[in-house]
């Protein structure tokens, strides 16, 4: 039956609809040749668009060309369709079609425009054929020309469309038309579609793909077992004709394959072993206790089997019968050959081993059963596994190869390709070695990104927000999903108006589709932009169709941008054709994964001190493309790595970690791990006796004191006493001690300095007592129960006395102390004490004391004061306390917490360390450990020491990062180089500056070189809150204020760190009560996203300059930066500003590791229940919004009981019982 004449086929159409033209570019597809094109919105013959054939900026005669590339390899019989008119009254054109068939060398006129017919004023079409030379052909081109310069008379074209004609298929043939294939063997079939000059184009199917695999592209066949099977191949331009070829494979005469070999297990039960047909190696891992002289089962495709001997002679193999011993084949594999019919053989190499007791390990993982297979990638004990999207993970069962005695999963063992589990969550694999151990392998099966997302704008998704001004209708029925309903601007809102959209939480887009209502007939959208924002302060440019000719909607327009992280998105329209009022009727939000081609870490390898983290993000090329990834690591006992990427350094060693992407396992990328041990911070006593005395003397060590008593007359003098020490070395006076030599006089207390592997130090005080007067076994009389008696002793400064140049005299005591408790309703008012004082006389007062005897007030402390015969002294401070609740202690041998990494203080003006002062001495004899000191860059570097950004050119971004290179790396070449930083200046202001202002001089370094030598570390409040407050006009200025900020925070860290080894910062204090922010909520926003830039500014030159003290001076100091310090609540503009953008530096780029470290925080007068719930309440608030999940370091720079004006208020103290007690 004769078949209906093939239909034209349309390969390209274009009809000229954007406004590209304009700037002279042309269509995608289509290359400028010479001069520009002009686009005409005005005469199109459907749609808005049309090519105006005006040549403009020609290159030579006026001349302007576009052609469009056209492979036309698979097609014949082309021909163009176009439209075209005439535009004017003169009607010399000058414009003309043209076609090239070798690549643009030579063109022929398909049409010639010039002097036509003036009839032809509406649209008229043409059907230009392309001619045989066209056919088959991939270097055909197709130019539009014109020198026509009036751009009131021309031609103008539209519709633009190209077409293939294919011939109609007779019969399809192929060669040859049947075929015998041996196993394994392979063959081309050729097709042949007729007539000859038909599209030769076929499909190729095979109905048994079990018995004879196919490559569709050629159709080559490749035999896979003995049976038969058809091959079809059929006519792309009419499936009606197709011809067939039948298969049969067979068992050659030269087939002489070992296709299964099988040994037994100590269980009799069968273990194959695994066969690569490609190198011939046979290998069998059997469980421990197996025999290894034993008969192996084994099927071949050939007549017999031997085991070929090293001296040429052969032994005869029977399946299942002939025995062999196996013991060295590991090393020494046995040779395997087996003949063909026709007496050719193939060798395999055979080799068996008993596995160790030891092993244990998963060597393969899939999941066979989907269609088609999904296999795991094994990245040390992690197992990856991408399926399908529409895969229910819920009840899977995972085929697996492993080593080892069993399986199991949560205490169920597990059959490969049989056990289901449910796999929406990580699986943990327990693989036993043949002695009980076991190993966990974690398997994480991810599904498959949807081509698209599904609609993240609509309301069922949670997704709220807001319209502008007075339109009519309201934001829900922009995401209702209902095309009847709409939103419009009203006539009294001016343009731009818009949409807001909270989607609820931080979510991934890179698509927005808009639909348009009719208005009177037409659409009015003429101009719109989109914006997201993860914080609703800072906001992107997603999409800007602000142009009139790009800014049309029409009934609906879908617009694919950059993916981009939001929560807030925004829809502004900017124009309208002023005719009549926009109508709106839904807003949708889409992510539509992009196909990752590469994966890439910034670094290729990293190293980390023991305990310190990292947090590694991988990079997807192209731009866009999805960034999901899973982690692994080779060496999880030397370097893990979390889901989030976060590496930790566990033990000194190496590991390779590894990122595969979700979407595509074959994709990865990796970086080597070194950890190296952790410079020990450790710094104290661990023993510290007198032993050249008689008894020798053990010293009491508590904190930064040790406490030695000797015997009364002791001489002390000259003592060398044995220590023990975590640190490296211990000096007295800069004086090295070594443990049993140094000699020390201890009628004074002797500070002992102690210094670490990290070159820290801690300074302790060593005071010997003499004279053993001790107080024992007091007990109060006429109470019952009797109360135990509780003894401890704590040093106690009594005065410090300044000595000038920086030297003080400290006269220390040991205050020792008896603590009772009684019931709440025993009288102690007038009791007796029992107790011992062996060789002294006890007094209270100038009242002597006699056990059991003498009567006393309980309801206060008693002194009590033994007297020796020497005339020596020691007291005791006796407190008698009334029980109100019962309670109980349980200690644990476990660490069940963590202290606090730093107890400090807050300096201020008044108390920092001068020469005229003692505050120096109170800060060391008050226990901290750090302090908090102001180191304000305005007043020790100041704007007049840095270079201007506008005498150095600074107008935007790149110019900063120009400078901030340069300075940088000038002060590597040269730490004093002052191109940029008058650092003579700055070292004078920091060690003698005069405020004239406030009549105060200023003697930083003083301060700085005291704390030093105290062992206290320094957070420096490194502070300048106008960066934010002053707002910016211009892009210039804000460039130019962050590079004189930039500088003057970087020279006052470098300072720091050099000199002091300060690593630990503080940003602008209290910006939620600095004077000057605006204070409407659009202002609020603006200035806290101005905040949060600056923020990130500070950050970077603080750590900046910490990192070029280390480089340049061969220091290891991780720099801290903390931030927002704020005084009200935690999660305000200032605070969540700073959490979501921890990962954002001032570039707008995301980073893989954190702006702010520690989040700071000030508190006061409030009880400590409402402390401990706000620092609970900061950490679920981090784990919600910070760019890791993870909590911050927390640190409270300001906090008390009360604040100061309160204290002056109060008869009690800090100390009180009432006040001390409370916070338990």
């Amino acid at each position: 039956m004769a078949q209906a004449a093939p239909a034209p086929v349309q390969i390209y159409f274009n009809g000229f609809e954007s406004g590209e033209y304009a700037a002279g570019q042309g269509a995608v597809g289509w290359v400028k040749e010479s001069g520009n094109w002009m686009y005409t919105s005005g005469q199109a013959k459907t749609g808005t668009g049309a090519i105006k054939m005006v040549a403009s900026g020609a290159s030579s005669s006026n001349n302007s060309a576009i052609y469009y590339p056209l492979n036309a390899e698979a097609y014949s019989n082309l021909a163009l369709s176009v439209w075209y008119k005439w535009v004017g009254s003169a009607r010399d054109a000058q414009s003309w079609i043209e076609v090239s068939y070798d690549g643009g060398t030579s063109y022929s006129v398909l049409r010639n425009f010039i002097r036509e017919d003036a009839s032809t004023t509406t649209y008229t079409e043409l059907q230009l054929p392309f001619g045989a030379a066209a056919d088959h052909n991939p270097n055909v081109r197709i130019r539009l020309r014109t020198a026509n310069s009036d751009a009131n008379n021309f031609i103008a074209i539209d519709d633009f469309k190209i077409t293939y004609t294919p011939v109609a298929v007779t019969s399809v043939e192929l060669t040859p038309s049947s075929l015998e294939l041996n196993l394994g063997q392979s063959a081309t079939v050729t097709a042949a579609v007729y007539p000859s000059h038909a599209d030769q184009r076929v499909v190729w199917s095979v109905d048994n793909p079990d018995t004879v695999s196919l490559d569709p592209q050629t159709g080559a066949v490749t035999a896979l077992k003995v049976g038969s099977a058809i091959l079809r191949a059929t006519s792309v331009v009419d499936s009606v004709y197709y011809a067939e070829a039948a298969i049969t494979v067979i068992a050659a005469p030269h087939s002489r394959e070992l296709t299964a070999f099988t040994l037994r297990g100590p269980g009799n039960e069968s273990v194959a072993a695994g066969i690569d047909q490609e190198t011939g190696r046979v290998t069998a891992i059997l469980p421990s206790g197996s025999f290894l002289n034993q008969a192996a089962e084994f099927t071949i495709t050939g007549e017999r089997v031997v085991i070929r001997h090293s001296d040429g002679s052969e032994t005869g193999q029977f399946s299942g019968i002939t025995p062999n011993n196996f013991a060295l084949s590991w090393d020494n594999p046995l040779t395997y050959r087996v003949y063909a019919q026709n007496g050719t053989f193939r060798d395999y190499s055979v080799q068996v081993k008993v596995r160790d007791e030891t092993e244990k390990k998963i060597t393969r993982f899939s999941f066979d059963a989907l269609s088609p297979a999904a296999a795991g990638v094994i990245a040390g004990l992690e197992i990856f596994v991408t399926v399908p999207e529409a895969v229910n993970r819920t009840a899977l069962a995972a085929s697996f190869d492993f080593i080892g005695s069993r399986v199991e999963v949560n205490g169920v063992r597990q059959e490969s390709g049989v056990t289901v589990n449910d796999f929406t969550r990580q699986v943990l694999l327990s693989v036993y070695a043949d002695d009980g151990s076991s190993v966990q392998y974690r398997v994480t099966v991810n599904k498959q990104l949807p081509a698209v997302s599904q609609n993240l704008a609509h309301r069922d998704n949670g997704v709220t927000g807001f319209v502008s001004g007075a339109a009519g209708g309201n934001l829900g029925s922009l995401i209702d999903g209902a095309a009847s309903s709409n939103w419009r601007r009203s006539a009294s809102d001016p343009l731009p108006v818009y949409a807001h959209l909270d989607l609820g939480k931080v979510q991934t887009i890179n698509r927005i589709t808009i639909k348009e209502g009719l208005r009177g007939g037409c659409y009015r959208v003429k101009g719109f932009a989109v914006y997201t924002s993860t914080d609703s302060l800072t906001w992107r440019l997603a999409v800007d169709r602000t142009a009139e000719s790009e800014g049309t909607v029409g009934e609906s327009a879908t617009i694919d941008f950059p993916a981009a992280d939001a929560r807030y998105v925004r829809l502004l329209i900017t124009a309208d054709d002023s005719l009549d009022l926009v109508v709106l009727t839904e807003v949708e939000l889409y992510y539509a994964p992009v196909a990752a081609a590469e994966l890439t870490l910034a670094d290729t390898s990293l190293t980390l001190l023991t305990g310190e983290r990292k947090m590694l993000q991988a990079q997807a090329a192209p731009a866009g493309a999805n960034r999901r990834v899973m982690w692994a690591s080779s060496n999880p006992a030397d370097a893990a790595v979390g889901n989030d990427g976060t590496i930790s350094g566990v033990a000194a060693g190496t590991a390779t970690i590894y990122a595969y992407s979700t979407a595509d396992l074959s994709l990865s990328t990796s970086l080597t791990v070194t950890v190296e041990p952790q410079i020990s911070t450790a710094r104290a006593f661990t023993g510290f006796t007198l032993s050249g005395i008689t008894p020798p003397a053990s010293g009491k060590i508590e904190g930064q004191q040790v406490l030695l008593r000797v015997p009364q007359g002791t001489d002390v003098t000259r003592l060398d006493p044995v220590f023990t020490t975590t640190g490296t070395s211990v000096q007295v006076n800069g004086t090295e001690q070594t443990s049993g030599v140094s000699v020390q006089n201890f009628t004074q207390p002797v500070v002992y300095r102690v210094y670490s592997a990290d070159g820290q130090s801690s300074d302790i005080t060593v005071a010997v007592e003499q004279g053993l007067l001790e107080l024992a076994g007091f007990q109060l009389e006429g109470i019952s129960p009797a109360p135990q008696a509780t003894f401890y002793s704590l040093f106690q400064n009594k005065q410090v006395e300044a000595l000038g140049d920086g030297l003080f005299r400290l006269d220390d005591r040991m205050v020792h102390h008896v603590a009772l408790t009684v019931s709440a309703d025993a009288v102690i008012t007038n009791l007796a004490a029992s107790f011992s004082a062996p060789g002294s006389t006890v007094y209270i007062g100038d009242t002597p004391q006699v056990s059991g005897v003498t009567r006393n007030d309980f309801t206060k402390q008693q002194i009590y004061r033994l007297v020796g015969e020497d005339g020596s002294s020691k007291e005791y401070a006796v407190s008698v306390y009334r029980s109100t609740d019962q309670a109980s202690v349980t200690v644990y041998s476990e660490i069940t917490g963590k202290s606090l990494e730093h107890v400090g203080t807050n300096s201020a003006d008044s108390n920092i360390p001068t020469a005229e002062n003692n505050s120096a001495a109170w800060y060391k004899y008050g226990g901290v450990n750090a302090v908090r000191l102001w180191q304000t860059p305005g007043r020790y570097v100041n704007a007049s020491n840095v270079s201007s950004g506008e005498s150095q050119g600074i107008v935007d971004l790149t110019t900063f990062d120009v400078k901030k290179d340069d300075l940088r790396a000038k002060m590597k070449q040269d730490p004093e180089d002052s191109t940029y930083i008058n650092w003579a200046n700055v070292i004078q202001r920091n060690t003698d500056l005069i405020d004239p202002s406030k009549n105060v001089r200023y003697t930083n370094k003083y301060a700085l070189d005291q704390f030093k030598q105290a062992g206290i570390e320094i957070m420096a409040e490194i502070q300048d809150a106008g960066g934010f407050t002053t707002k910016w006009t211009t892009d210039a200025i804000k460039w130019q204020r962050a590079w004189s900020l930039w500088q003057q925070f970087y020279a006052q860290a470098f300072y720091l760190a050099k000199n002091y080894d300060v690593r630990l910062f503080e940003g602008t204090n209290e910006p939620d009560l600095v004077s000057g922010i605006p204070g409407t909520a659009e202002e609020r926003r603006a200035t806290g996203a101005q905040y949060v830039f600056i923020n990130a500014v500070f950050s970077d030159a603080i750590k900046s300059a910490v990192r070029d003290v280390n480089d340049i001076y061969g220091k290891n100091l991780v720099p801290k930066y903390g931030a927002p310090t704020l005084a009200q609540t935690f999660s305000s503009d200032f605070g969540m500003g700073v959490l979501q953008n921890n990962r954002i530096n001032y570039r707008g780029e995301t980073v893989d590791e954190d702006i702010v470290d520690i989040y700071i925080k000030h508190n006061y007068s409030n009880s400590p229940i409402s402390y401990s719930n706000e620092i609970r309440n900061i950490r679920d608030w981090m784990k919600t919004y910070s760019p890791s999940g993870e909590e911050m370091l927390i640190s409270y720079t300001e906090f008390n009981y009360s604040t100061g004006a309160d204290w002056r208020s109060k008869t009690e103290t800090g100390g009180s019982p009432e006040y001390y007690a409370e916070p338990g």
